[in-house]
């Protein structure tokens, strides 16, 4: 399962529970709310959807201040509607929305007028695409905010006044999506008010242009923004050491060849690169031969890609390359090429001269999976396997390859749906090449107890996923000290507080590691593989 999976069924969780509530003639319990909110907070923390769990937040907050015993439907939506946009999967107008604006070249900008007028907004995308880098969309709210992440628009026009929708509460939606990407919003209206333009600017707006529009300073306008945020995406996104870009690009580049996969089955390749020995170069010649290091492996690179190649620096002396439309052995033969060339460059001073070399684990990205942790994971896992064989080679990533046979029973215990769903896809595409794997989820406490598993004489490890503060969940703990060698047992706790109080209900039940949410899954892979490290059993059970 991707992210976006994770999304939409959480979002059809959040549309159930709201329609039970709908249906009901009764109004809704403030305690119940407050369950709800924090069942949410909790997956969102989990899959590491951080905007969906700082809303939460913000709306359990509100709750805690309210002075509310009960709620009536009207004010139960407009309480959650925060709640709404933030998870909203787009329905039926997601798909063709995607494949529409992703066929555009990438040159052009993509402008997104927001504007119940049609006759209007038609207007705008006819005179504004007579400008040679501009494509213009006009969308309504709702598949703005299912399409956003997608479809990455260059620039917002929002018109403030509409009829059907409130333009100020529209301006607060999109700031709320745009905060981290520096996306400019242009507000047009006919009222030109101090009043008015003070509260859009407030609200986010960085531009507000009075109607009717004067077609050639709109346009000027425009760019000047556009301009701005290409400066500031610059910034953003290069490694200002190596000048080529940063991690914070890999995501963008790396959803960008997966819709091309999609749409025209155009596989692609990626590359993880690690310098071999790089700490002992900063230990020995100093940090500033190290950067020098660094910065001639990005100029071999750059000098053997082709111009639609990515290279990223994924931090410290590692490195990502992306091939679009390149197979698995082409693009080894690359990497191959570029350590011939980079492990014949001389570093160090006159006597003192020395040679680099790396490691590089290659793979090809099809339809089977899509996914790029996962694909990360086993780029990983090809990499060390590099390493811990000499290392100065290139280790490629066949399909269905397996590193070891070892059998790992993994148990999830989670009352809720989504988090099932979602640790069972994740300890998958952890361990599958490294084990084989026997995978059951279980709905709480009670039932996992009664399958049996902790009472065999084998090692286990558990991960105690807390819910929310009124549910410790250490009752399966009491329980195996109580039937079992508590010693055959790893405790991992998985909780969204790091407080004193909280720690020490855990220590006396002797928990290994206190794991704080949200966390990124590459961190809790390596945990976890720390803990399956020391164990001497080729039989492990996992407990979520």
């Amino acid at each position: 399962m991707e992210k976006y999976e994770y999304l939409q069924l959480l979002n059809r969780n959040i549309q159930k529970q709201m329609n039970l509530w709908l249906n009901k003639e009764d109004k809704i319990r403030n305690s119940d709310l407050y369950s709800f909110l924090y069942s949410i907070v909790n997956s969102a923390l989990t899959i590491g959807f951080e905007k969906g769990e700082r809303i939460t937040e913000r709306l359990i907050s509100q709750l805690k201040e309210s002075n509310k015993t009960e709620w009536n439907h009207k004010e139960l939506q407009f309480f959650l509607f925060p709640l709404y946009s933030a998870f909203d999967d787009g329905g039926a107008t997601k798909k063709g929305t995607e494949e529409e604006i992703s066929i555009r070249e990438r040159t052009k900008k993509l402008i997104l007028v927001i504007d119940d007028d049609r006759v209007y907004a038609q207007f705008l995308k006819e005179q504004l695409e007579k400008e040679p880098s501009f494509i213009v969309k006009t969308m309504n709210l709702n598949c703005v905010i299912s399409s956003y992440d997608n479809i990455e628009p260059d620039c917002f026009i929002i018109d403030i006044h509409m009829k059907q929708q409130n333009g100020f509460d529209i301006l607060q939606i999109i700031k709320e999506k745009v905060e981290y990407k520096c996306v400019p919003i242009i507000i047009i209206s006919n009222d030109y008010s101090k009043k008015t333009r003070l509260l859009s600017y407030k609200l986010g707006a960085d531009d507000f242009i009075e109607k009717p529009l004067e077609m050639d300073e709109f346009i000027i306008r425009i760019n000047r923004q556009l301009d701005r945020k290409e400066i500031i995406d610059e910034l953003i996104m290069t490694d200002e050491l190596t000048g080529v870009y940063n991690r914070r690009f890999l995501k963008k580049s790396y959803d960008r060849l997966i819709r091309n996969l999609k749409r025209k089955k155009e596989y692609f390749s990626m590359a993880i690169i690690d310098i071999d020995n790089f700490k002992n170069i900063n230990d020995l010649f100093g940090h500033l031969e190290g950067d020098t290091v660094l910065e001639n492996l990005s100029t071999v690179m750059k000098s053997y890609v082709r111009d639609n190649d990515i290279i990223i620096r994924y931090g410290g002396e590692e490195f990502i390359l992306l091939f679009p439309n390149t197979k698995l052995q082409d693009a080894k033969i690359m990497i191959e090429k570029i350590l011939e060339q980079y492990s014949q460059i001389k570093f160090g001073h006159c006597h003192n001269e020395f040679t680099c070399t790396f490691s590089a684990g290659v793979l090809e990205v099809s339809d089977i999976e899509m996914d790029l942790n996962t694909n990360l994971s086993k780029m990983d896992d090809a990499l060390y396997y590099a390493k811990n064989n000499g290392k100065n080679q290139v280790k490629d990533v066949q399909r269905g390859s397996h590193l070891t046979g070892k059998k790992l029973n993994i148990g999830i215990i989670n009352d809720n749906t989504v988090m099932r769903k979602m640790f069972v896809s994740l300890m998958k595409n952890m361990y599958y090449k490294k084990f084989d794997l026997d995978i059951q989820a279980f709905k709480n406490d009670a039932q996992f107890l009664e399958a049996g598993w902790h009472l065999r004489e084998e090692p286990y490890l558990i991960i105690l996923n807390e819910i929310k503060p009124q549910m410790e969940k250490l009752e399966v703990v009491q329980e195996i000290k109580k039937s079992a060698d508590i010693d055959n047992f790893t405790i991992v706790k998985l909780t969204a507080r790091n407080d004193e109080e909280n720690t020490t209900k855990v220590l006396p039940l002797d928990v290994d590691n206190n794991i704080i949410k949200p966390f990124k899954q590459l961190e809790l892979k390596y945990r976890l593989d720390q803990l399956l490290r020391f164990s001497e059993s080729d039989q492990l059970i996992l407990v979520i």
